[in-house]
Protein backbone atom coordinates (compact mmCIF):
# COMPACT_ATOMS: atom_id res chain seq x y z
CA UNK A 1 0.00 0.00 0.00
CA UNK A 2 1.40 3.37 -1.02
CA UNK A 3 2.15 6.05 1.57
CA UNK A 4 -0.62 8.32 0.29
CA UNK A 5 -3.11 5.44 0.46
CA UNK A 6 -2.06 4.73 4.07
CA UNK A 7 -2.53 8.39 4.97
CA UNK A 8 -6.01 8.43 3.39
CA UNK A 9 -6.95 5.19 5.15
CA UNK A 10 -5.62 6.54 8.47
CA UNK A 11 -7.74 9.67 8.09
CA UNK A 12 -10.82 7.52 7.42
CA UNK A 13 -10.13 5.31 10.44
CA UNK A 14 -9.86 8.40 12.68
CA UNK A 15 -13.61 8.92 12.10
CA UNK A 16 -14.50 5.48 13.48
CA UNK A 17 -15.30 4.45 17.09
CA UNK A 18 -12.37 4.24 19.44
CA UNK A 19 -11.19 2.83 22.76
CA UNK A 20 -8.58 4.13 25.20
CA UNK A 21 -5.52 2.56 26.82
CA UNK A 22 -4.62 4.73 29.80
CA UNK A 23 -2.98 5.12 33.18
CA UNK A 24 -6.48 5.97 34.51
CA UNK A 25 -9.35 3.43 34.58
CA UNK A 26 -11.95 5.88 33.20
CA UNK A 27 -12.41 9.49 32.12
CA UNK A 28 -12.04 11.75 35.14
CA UNK A 29 -15.31 13.59 35.92
CA UNK A 30 -15.47 17.38 35.56
CA UNK A 31 -15.54 17.93 39.33
CA UNK A 32 -12.11 16.27 39.50
CA UNK A 33 -10.60 18.32 36.67
CA UNK A 34 -8.31 20.38 38.91
CA UNK A 35 -6.94 17.32 40.70
CA UNK A 36 -6.61 15.53 37.38
CA UNK A 37 -4.66 18.43 35.88
CA UNK A 38 -2.12 18.41 38.70
CA UNK A 39 -1.81 14.63 38.57
CA UNK A 40 -1.51 14.56 34.77
CA UNK A 41 1.34 17.10 34.91
CA UNK A 42 3.11 14.82 37.41
CA UNK A 43 2.91 11.87 34.99
CA UNK A 44 3.91 14.10 32.07
CA UNK A 45 7.27 14.86 33.66
CA UNK A 46 9.93 13.58 31.25
CA UNK A 47 11.28 10.64 33.28
CA UNK A 48 7.78 9.33 34.06
CA UNK A 49 6.53 9.86 30.53
CA UNK A 50 9.53 7.95 29.10
CA UNK A 51 8.67 4.95 31.32
CA UNK A 52 5.03 5.04 30.20
CA UNK A 53 6.00 5.36 26.53
CA UNK A 54 8.55 2.53 26.82
CA UNK A 55 5.78 0.24 28.10
CA UNK A 56 3.48 1.32 25.27
CA UNK A 57 6.26 0.63 22.74
CA UNK A 58 6.75 -2.85 24.17
CA UNK A 59 3.02 -3.59 23.94
CA UNK A 60 3.00 -2.45 20.31
CA UNK A 61 6.04 -4.57 19.51
CA UNK A 62 4.36 -7.62 21.02
CA UNK A 63 1.22 -6.94 18.94
CA UNK A 64 3.49 -6.69 15.90
CA UNK A 65 4.46 -10.34 16.41
CA UNK A 66 0.84 -11.23 15.58
CA UNK A 67 -0.08 -8.59 12.98
CA UNK A 68 1.92 -6.50 10.49
CA UNK A 69 2.52 -3.00 11.81
CA UNK A 70 3.24 0.25 9.98
CA UNK A 71 4.39 3.27 11.99
CA UNK A 72 4.55 7.00 11.37
CA UNK A 73 6.15 9.64 13.56
CA UNK A 74 5.07 12.55 11.33
CA UNK A 75 1.26 12.50 11.30
CA UNK A 76 1.16 9.91 8.50
CA UNK A 77 3.34 11.72 5.98
CA UNK A 78 5.77 8.78 5.89
CA UNK A 79 5.30 5.20 7.07
CA UNK A 80 7.77 2.53 8.08
CA UNK A 81 6.77 -1.10 7.76
CA UNK A 82 8.13 -3.76 10.10
CA UNK A 83 10.16 -1.37 12.30
CA UNK A 84 13.32 -2.59 13.97
CA UNK A 85 12.31 -3.22 17.63
CA UNK A 86 15.17 -1.41 19.36
CA UNK A 87 15.01 1.78 17.32
CA UNK A 88 11.20 1.80 17.40
CA UNK A 89 11.14 1.50 21.22
CA UNK A 90 13.76 4.23 21.53
CA UNK A 91 11.84 6.61 19.23
CA UNK A 92 8.61 6.05 21.15
CA UNK A 93 10.27 6.35 24.56
CA UNK A 94 11.88 9.65 23.53
CA UNK A 95 8.90 11.10 21.67
CA UNK A 96 9.29 14.88 21.96
CA UNK A 97 6.71 16.96 23.83
CA UNK A 98 4.91 17.78 20.59
CA UNK A 99 5.63 14.42 18.96
CA UNK A 100 3.14 12.08 17.41
CA UNK A 101 2.98 8.35 16.76
CA UNK A 102 0.55 6.55 14.51
CA UNK A 103 0.51 2.77 14.28
CA UNK A 104 -1.53 1.12 11.56
CA UNK A 105 -2.40 -2.56 11.63
CA UNK A 106 -3.50 -3.94 8.26
CA UNK A 107 -5.65 -5.69 7.16
CA UNK A 108 -7.42 -5.11 10.52
CA UNK A 109 -7.73 -1.38 9.76
CA UNK A 110 -6.95 -0.55 13.38
CA UNK A 111 -5.08 2.68 14.06
CA UNK A 112 -3.37 3.49 17.36
CA UNK A 113 -2.56 7.13 18.06
CA UNK A 114 -0.25 8.69 20.65
CA UNK A 115 0.05 12.47 20.91
CA UNK A 116 2.83 13.56 23.24
CA UNK A 117 2.68 14.50 26.06
CA UNK A 118 -0.55 12.48 26.49
CA UNK A 119 -0.41 9.47 28.78
CA UNK A 120 -2.99 7.46 26.82
CA UNK A 121 -3.23 5.61 23.54
CA UNK A 122 -6.31 6.04 21.38
CA UNK A 123 -7.23 2.88 19.50
CA UNK A 124 -9.45 3.63 16.50
CA UNK A 125 -11.58 0.90 14.93
CA UNK A 126 -10.23 -1.84 17.19
CA UNK A 127 -10.55 -5.19 15.45
CA UNK A 128 -11.93 -7.64 18.08
CA UNK A 129 -9.04 -10.14 18.17
CA UNK A 130 -6.43 -7.38 18.22
CA UNK A 131 -8.34 -5.47 20.92
CA UNK A 132 -8.69 -8.59 23.09
CA UNK A 133 -4.94 -9.18 22.97
CA UNK A 134 -4.19 -5.48 23.51
CA UNK A 135 -6.42 -5.42 26.61
CA UNK A 136 -4.49 -8.36 28.10
CA UNK A 137 -1.11 -6.81 27.33
CA UNK A 138 -2.17 -3.41 28.67
CA UNK A 139 -3.43 -4.94 31.92
CA UNK A 140 -0.18 -6.88 32.33
CA UNK A 141 1.70 -3.55 32.03
CA UNK A 142 -0.55 -1.85 34.61
CA UNK A 143 -2.69 0.09 32.13
CA UNK A 144 -6.46 0.29 31.90
CA UNK A 145 -8.68 0.05 28.85
CA UNK A 146 -11.97 1.84 28.53
CA UNK A 147 -14.48 3.15 26.05
CA UNK A 148 -15.29 6.85 26.12
CA UNK A 149 -18.94 7.76 26.61
CA UNK A 150 -21.03 8.36 23.52
CA UNK A 151 -20.82 11.97 22.38
CA UNK A 152 -24.12 13.68 21.73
Amino acid sequence: MECEDKMTLAEEILERPYQIVDIFPARVPREGADRYGRTARYFEEPQRLRRIYRRYAEILLRLHCYWPMRVSFDWGETWEEDPEPGSFAEKVENLPGNGHLRVLFLPQETLIDLDAPDTSLTVFSPEPALWEMLEKMAAAEGFFTWQPPEEN
